[in-house]
Protein backbone atom coordinates (compact mmCIF):
# COMPACT_ATOMS: atom_id res chain seq x y z
CA UNK A 1 0.00 0.00 0.00
CA UNK A 2 1.40 3.37 -1.27
CA UNK A 3 0.53 6.72 0.97
CA UNK A 4 -1.98 9.23 -0.58
CA UNK A 5 -0.72 10.92 -3.87
CA UNK A 6 2.45 8.77 -3.75
CA UNK A 7 2.84 7.31 -7.34
CA UNK A 8 4.47 4.00 -8.07
CA UNK A 9 5.59 2.42 -11.73
CA UNK A 10 5.16 -0.87 -12.92
CA UNK A 11 8.46 -1.77 -13.91
CA UNK A 12 6.97 -4.19 -16.84
CA UNK A 13 5.39 -0.93 -18.72
CA UNK A 14 8.97 0.23 -18.93
CA UNK A 15 10.60 -2.29 -20.49
CA UNK A 16 9.73 -0.83 -24.32
CA UNK A 17 11.11 2.59 -23.44
CA UNK A 18 14.28 1.04 -23.00
CA UNK A 19 14.87 -0.64 -26.24
CA UNK A 20 12.94 2.26 -28.39
CA UNK A 21 14.12 5.23 -26.54
CA UNK A 22 17.07 7.10 -27.67
CA UNK A 23 18.74 9.04 -25.47
CA UNK A 24 19.33 12.88 -26.65
CA UNK A 25 22.37 14.14 -27.00
CA UNK A 26 24.13 17.38 -28.75
CA UNK A 27 27.97 16.79 -30.09
CA UNK A 28 30.71 18.36 -28.31
CA UNK A 29 32.97 18.48 -31.63
CA UNK A 30 35.85 16.50 -29.50
CA UNK A 31 35.48 13.35 -31.51
CA UNK A 32 36.25 10.37 -28.99
CA UNK A 33 34.39 11.90 -26.37
CA UNK A 34 31.14 12.32 -28.65
CA UNK A 35 31.62 8.27 -29.60
CA UNK A 36 31.98 7.04 -26.60
CA UNK A 37 29.41 9.37 -24.30
CA UNK A 38 27.49 10.72 -27.50
CA UNK A 39 28.38 14.53 -26.64
CA UNK A 40 26.23 16.53 -23.94
CA UNK A 41 23.38 14.78 -22.86
CA UNK A 42 20.14 16.54 -22.95
CA UNK A 43 18.48 17.14 -19.85
CA UNK A 44 21.74 16.26 -18.01
CA UNK A 45 24.67 18.73 -16.04
CA UNK A 46 27.65 18.27 -17.31
CA UNK A 47 30.94 19.90 -15.36
CA UNK A 48 33.93 20.72 -16.43
CA UNK A 49 37.01 21.58 -13.85
CA UNK A 50 40.22 23.03 -13.95
CA UNK A 51 43.11 25.30 -12.56
CA UNK A 52 43.99 28.69 -13.66
CA UNK A 53 45.40 28.58 -17.24
CA UNK A 54 44.90 24.91 -18.10
CA UNK A 55 41.93 26.04 -20.68
CA UNK A 56 38.31 25.78 -18.80
CA UNK A 57 37.37 28.50 -20.99
CA UNK A 58 38.75 27.16 -23.91
CA UNK A 59 37.18 24.23 -24.15
CA UNK A 60 33.86 26.37 -23.94
CA UNK A 61 34.63 27.64 -26.83
CA UNK A 62 35.28 24.94 -28.95
CA UNK A 63 32.17 23.42 -27.85
CA UNK A 64 30.32 26.65 -28.57
CA UNK A 65 32.39 26.74 -31.68
CA UNK A 66 31.41 23.45 -32.98
CA UNK A 67 27.73 24.25 -32.01
CA UNK A 68 27.66 27.31 -34.37
CA UNK A 69 29.37 24.85 -37.12
CA UNK A 70 26.60 22.07 -37.11
CA UNK A 71 23.39 22.13 -38.82
CA UNK A 72 20.86 21.34 -36.49
CA UNK A 73 19.01 24.32 -35.25
CA UNK A 74 19.07 25.08 -31.54
CA UNK A 75 19.99 28.21 -29.13
CA UNK A 76 22.80 28.35 -26.88
CA UNK A 77 22.66 30.62 -23.97
CA UNK A 78 26.02 31.27 -22.70
CA UNK A 79 27.26 33.20 -19.50
CA UNK A 80 30.46 34.11 -18.70
CA UNK A 81 31.07 35.85 -15.89
CA UNK A 82 34.78 36.61 -16.55
CA UNK A 83 34.41 38.39 -20.05
CA UNK A 84 32.43 41.65 -21.60
CA UNK A 85 30.66 39.78 -25.19
CA UNK A 86 32.80 42.17 -27.00
CA UNK A 87 35.53 39.75 -25.59
CA UNK A 88 33.41 36.55 -25.84
CA UNK A 89 32.65 37.44 -29.85
CA UNK A 90 36.54 38.17 -29.93
CA UNK A 91 37.35 34.53 -29.02
CA UNK A 92 34.40 33.64 -30.71
CA UNK A 93 35.64 35.17 -33.95
CA UNK A 94 39.62 33.81 -33.46
CA UNK A 95 38.31 30.07 -32.57
CA UNK A 96 35.81 30.09 -35.40
CA UNK A 97 38.81 31.31 -37.75
CA UNK A 98 41.20 29.91 -36.46
CA UNK A 99 43.52 32.98 -35.88
CA UNK A 100 45.73 34.14 -33.64
CA UNK A 101 43.41 35.67 -30.68
CA UNK A 102 45.80 38.47 -29.55
CA UNK A 103 45.83 39.91 -32.99
CA UNK A 104 41.77 39.59 -33.57
CA UNK A 105 41.85 41.22 -30.24
CA UNK A 106 43.92 44.03 -30.96
CA UNK A 107 41.93 44.02 -34.50
CA UNK A 108 45.74 43.82 -36.04
CA UNK A 109 44.53 40.64 -38.70
CA UNK A 110 47.26 39.24 -40.61
CA UNK A 111 46.15 39.64 -44.23
CA UNK A 112 46.05 35.53 -44.67
CA UNK A 113 44.04 35.63 -41.47
CA UNK A 114 41.59 38.56 -42.53
CA UNK A 115 38.81 36.03 -45.17
CA UNK A 116 39.24 33.75 -42.61
CA UNK A 117 37.87 36.26 -40.35
CA UNK A 118 35.28 37.17 -42.43
CA UNK A 119 33.18 34.01 -43.05
CA UNK A 120 33.81 33.28 -39.27
CA UNK A 121 31.72 36.48 -38.48
CA UNK A 122 29.25 36.06 -41.73
CA UNK A 123 28.66 33.01 -39.09
CA UNK A 124 28.27 34.83 -35.75
CA UNK A 125 25.59 37.01 -37.61
CA UNK A 126 23.85 34.08 -38.10
CA UNK A 127 20.39 35.34 -35.93
CA UNK A 128 18.76 32.95 -33.48
CA UNK A 129 21.51 31.07 -32.54
CA UNK A 130 23.70 32.23 -29.90
CA UNK A 131 22.47 34.50 -26.98
CA UNK A 132 24.80 36.39 -24.09
CA UNK A 133 23.67 36.56 -20.84
CA UNK A 134 24.68 39.66 -19.20
CA UNK A 135 27.70 39.02 -16.60
CA UNK A 136 26.65 41.92 -14.72
CA UNK A 137 23.17 40.09 -13.26
CA UNK A 138 25.43 37.87 -10.94
CA UNK A 139 22.23 36.23 -10.50
CA UNK A 140 20.94 32.07 -11.51
CA UNK A 141 17.47 33.93 -11.02
CA UNK A 142 17.71 36.19 -13.91
CA UNK A 143 19.97 33.45 -16.19
CA UNK A 144 16.71 31.00 -15.16
CA UNK A 145 14.69 34.19 -16.67
CA UNK A 146 16.98 34.19 -19.61
CA UNK A 147 16.71 30.36 -20.29
CA UNK A 148 13.09 29.69 -20.08
CA UNK A 149 12.12 32.54 -22.73
CA UNK A 150 15.06 31.33 -24.52
CA UNK A 151 13.16 27.52 -24.63
CA UNK A 152 9.80 29.15 -25.57
CA UNK A 153 11.00 29.72 -29.37
CA UNK A 154 10.48 27.48 -32.35
CA UNK A 155 13.84 26.51 -32.13
CA UNK A 156 13.81 26.20 -28.49
CA UNK A 157 16.87 26.00 -26.32
CA UNK A 158 19.74 23.39 -27.10
CA UNK A 159 22.46 24.40 -24.86
CA UNK A 160 22.76 26.84 -21.79
CA UNK A 161 26.28 27.09 -20.78
CA UNK A 162 27.87 28.88 -17.61
CA UNK A 163 31.57 29.64 -17.60
CA UNK A 164 33.40 31.05 -14.57
CA UNK A 165 30.50 29.82 -12.31
CA UNK A 166 32.06 31.24 -9.41
CA UNK A 167 31.49 34.58 -10.49
CA UNK A 168 27.73 33.98 -9.87
CA UNK A 169 28.72 33.62 -6.04
CA UNK A 170 28.73 36.26 -3.40
CA UNK A 171 31.81 37.07 -1.56
CA UNK A 172 31.91 35.20 1.24
CA UNK A 173 34.21 33.28 3.97
CA UNK A 174 34.93 29.64 2.27
CA UNK A 175 32.33 27.52 4.70
CA UNK A 176 29.56 29.78 3.06
CA UNK A 177 31.19 29.49 -0.24
CA UNK A 178 30.88 25.82 -0.32
CA UNK A 179 27.58 25.67 0.52
CA UNK A 180 26.43 28.45 -1.74
CA UNK A 181 28.17 26.54 -4.60
CA UNK A 182 26.78 22.87 -3.55
CA UNK A 183 23.25 25.11 -3.72
CA UNK A 184 24.32 26.81 -7.24
CA UNK A 185 25.35 23.54 -9.00
CA UNK A 186 22.07 22.01 -7.58
CA UNK A 187 20.05 24.58 -9.35
CA UNK A 188 21.73 24.27 -12.33
CA UNK A 189 20.98 20.23 -12.19
CA UNK A 190 17.27 21.47 -11.97
CA UNK A 191 17.40 23.91 -14.69
CA UNK A 192 18.72 21.23 -17.17
CA UNK A 193 15.81 18.58 -16.12
CA UNK A 194 12.92 21.37 -15.93
CA UNK A 195 13.95 23.05 -19.04
CA UNK A 196 15.05 19.78 -21.05
CA UNK A 197 18.82 21.01 -22.21
CA UNK A 198 22.10 19.94 -21.78
CA UNK A 199 23.82 22.51 -19.19
CA UNK A 200 27.15 22.59 -18.92
CA UNK A 201 29.59 24.31 -16.35
CA UNK A 202 33.08 25.44 -16.42
CA UNK A 203 34.60 25.95 -12.62
CA UNK A 204 37.85 26.44 -10.80
CA UNK A 205 39.45 23.92 -8.78
CA UNK A 206 41.00 24.32 -5.45
CA UNK A 207 44.94 25.65 -5.15
CA UNK A 208 45.93 22.34 -3.75
CA UNK A 209 46.46 20.69 -7.10
CA UNK A 210 48.95 23.38 -7.68
CA UNK A 211 50.77 21.72 -4.87
CA UNK A 212 50.76 17.95 -6.08
CA UNK A 213 53.40 16.32 -7.99
CA UNK A 214 52.48 16.21 -10.71
CA UNK A 215 49.34 18.31 -10.37
CA UNK A 216 46.88 15.92 -11.77
CA UNK A 217 43.18 17.21 -10.80
CA UNK A 218 40.83 14.92 -9.56
CA UNK A 219 37.27 14.81 -8.18
CA UNK A 220 38.07 15.78 -4.41
CA UNK A 221 39.61 19.20 -6.29
CA UNK A 222 36.19 20.51 -7.13
CA UNK A 223 34.65 23.07 -4.44
CA UNK A 224 31.40 21.56 -3.20
CA UNK A 225 32.95 18.16 -4.40
CA UNK A 226 30.43 16.11 -2.89
CA UNK A 227 27.38 18.06 -4.41
CA UNK A 228 29.53 17.79 -7.90
CA UNK A 229 29.29 14.16 -7.88
CA UNK A 230 25.99 13.76 -6.26
CA UNK A 231 23.86 15.86 -8.63
CA UNK A 232 26.18 16.09 -12.02
CA UNK A 233 25.69 13.52 -15.00
CA UNK A 234 29.54 13.77 -16.09
CA UNK A 235 32.21 15.59 -14.45
CA UNK A 236 35.76 16.38 -16.19
CA UNK A 237 38.94 17.82 -15.46
CA UNK A 238 41.58 19.25 -17.54
CA UNK A 239 45.58 19.16 -17.03
CA UNK A 240 47.56 20.29 -19.83
CA UNK A 241 51.47 18.91 -18.52
CA UNK A 242 53.35 21.49 -20.19
CA UNK A 243 52.21 24.79 -18.77
CA UNK A 244 53.70 23.56 -15.07
CA UNK A 245 57.21 25.30 -15.83
CA UNK A 246 58.87 22.80 -12.55
CA UNK A 247 58.54 19.63 -14.57
CA UNK A 248 60.14 18.88 -17.84
CA UNK A 249 57.19 17.34 -20.40
CA UNK A 250 58.60 14.97 -22.20
CA UNK A 251 58.45 16.59 -26.21
CA UNK A 252 55.51 14.07 -27.21
CA UNK A 253 53.16 16.12 -24.76
CA UNK A 254 53.98 19.79 -25.59
CA UNK A 255 50.97 21.07 -26.95
CA UNK A 256 48.55 18.40 -25.42
CA UNK A 257 46.15 17.78 -22.81
CA UNK A 258 44.33 15.51 -20.64
CA UNK A 259 40.50 15.55 -20.90
CA UNK A 260 39.73 13.40 -17.97
CA UNK A 261 36.26 11.94 -17.23
CA UNK A 262 36.48 11.15 -13.48
CA UNK A 263 32.69 10.68 -13.18
CA UNK A 264 29.67 9.83 -15.58
CA UNK A 265 26.82 8.53 -14.22
CA UNK A 266 25.76 8.24 -18.29
CA UNK A 267 28.69 5.51 -18.94
CA UNK A 268 32.07 4.47 -17.86
CA UNK A 269 34.49 7.20 -16.97
CA UNK A 270 37.91 7.50 -18.94
CA UNK A 271 40.98 9.90 -20.74
CA UNK A 272 40.76 12.12 -23.79
CA UNK A 273 43.89 13.24 -25.33
CA UNK A 274 43.54 16.52 -27.30
CA UNK A 275 45.21 19.11 -29.16
CA UNK A 276 45.57 22.49 -27.49
CA UNK A 277 46.18 25.42 -29.88
CA UNK A 278 46.97 28.41 -27.34
CA UNK A 279 47.21 31.06 -29.75
CA UNK A 280 43.66 30.38 -31.39
CA UNK A 281 42.14 29.38 -27.78
CA UNK A 282 40.58 27.02 -28.76
CA UNK A 283 41.61 22.84 -28.57
CA UNK A 284 41.46 20.13 -31.22
CA UNK A 285 41.15 16.47 -32.02
CA UNK A 286 44.79 14.77 -32.83
CA UNK A 287 43.48 12.53 -35.70
CA UNK A 288 41.77 15.50 -37.50
CA UNK A 289 44.30 18.22 -36.49
CA UNK A 290 47.69 19.79 -36.53
CA UNK A 291 49.88 21.24 -33.60
CA UNK A 292 51.70 22.81 -36.02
Amino acid sequence: MTAAGAVVVDASTLVDVVFTQERRSIEMGIDDLDKRYGGLAVGALTVIGGRPGMGTTSLVRTIIVHRLRADDPGRILWYAGGETPAGMMRGLLAGLAKANRSRVCRGELDPADEPHVAAAAELLRRPDRLFIADAHDRDLAALRSQAAQLAEGPDGLQLIVVDEVHKLLPIAADDIRERVMADLINQLAQLATELDVAVLVAMPLRRDVDEREPPRPMMGDFIAAATVERVADRVMTIYRPDYYDRFETPIEWKGKAELVTCWNRLGMPGTTIVGFLGRYGIFVNLNKETLA
